[in-house]
């Protein structure tokens, strides 16, 4: 992984917040999926096919913050968030925890979706069994 605030072990902190670091997975070759998105190298996924689509991430912190969290943003609108909370007792201490949000939404072509931290400089984990991003197409728009 490349990335200026890549720390190793998959430990990454996104300074301005935007998850930008995904890539699609090894078993996507060879499919249809870049027939109806595609993901820039800024993380921001673009629909190419109207739908009803289920959209998914689990983003896993390994943080000193008690609150973490992330967006779902469709366009400039939030359509998911997750955020987890983990109370400090004494003194300041890494916690690791996931936080994992889905649901189906109306897509449009050239419909834009990026996640972001709820606040930015959060440390996270990823590597693809601990953080990940998706949707799938489960249906026409019924919309013509």
């Amino acid at each position: 992984m490349s990335h200026r605030h890549y720390e190793g072990n998959g430990r990454l902190k996104n300074a301005d917040g935007i998850f930008s670091s995904w890539k699609p997975s090894d078993w996507m070759a060879g499919t249809d999926g870049s027939k109806e998105f595609s993901l820039s190298s800024t993380g921001v996924l673009t629909i190419k096919k109207d739908g009803i689509y289920y959209v998914y991430a689990q983003i896993h912190y390994l943080d000193d913050h008690d609150i973490n969290g992330f967006i779902i943003q469709v366009n400039t609108e939030s359509f998911l968030q997750c955020t987890r909370m983990t109370e400090t007792v004494l003194g300041s201490t890494t916690k690791s925890n996931s936080c994992f949000t889905a649901g189906i939404n109306h897509l449009k072509e050239n419909d834009r979706i990026l996640i972001r931290d709820i606040e930015t400089n959060r440390y996270s984990i990823i590597k693809p069994e601990k953080s990940f991003f998706g949707l799938m197409r489960i249906g026409d728009s019924g919309r013509r």
